[in-house]
């Protein structure tokens, strides 16, 4: 688990985002986000926090063959950490 700390502008949009394009099961505090990086695909796990803080609980990694949807945990705090970057960039290229 990894965290990044956002300007408060920056995090209410980044907020905004996350229940326009995230998913919530039941009273979960977190969201799933689906991102595609290069040919990979990869759900991660968002939890914002006060003082607006971003967790990146987990992620887990899709791998598609002929037969079957193969999935892998990912909790590698540097692979958290880039997805986390990927995720807040792309979201904040797209601010207005």
């Amino acid at each position: 688990m990894i965290f990044r700390q956002l300007k408060e502008c920056e995090y209410n949009h980044f907020i905004k985002l996350l229940i326009q394009s995230g998913r919530k099961d039941g009273l979960d505090a977190s969201f799933s986000i689906t991102m595609k990086v290069n040919d990979g695909k990869y759900i991660i796990k968002i939890q914002p926090a006060k003082k607006c803080k971003i967790y990146a609980l987990q992620a887990l990694e899709v791998c598609r063959n002929k037969h079957e949807i193969e999935m892998f945990l990912i909790t590698d705090n540097s692979l958290l950490l880039s997805l986390l970057n990927i995720l807040l960039y792309q979201g904040f290229s797209s601010s207005p």
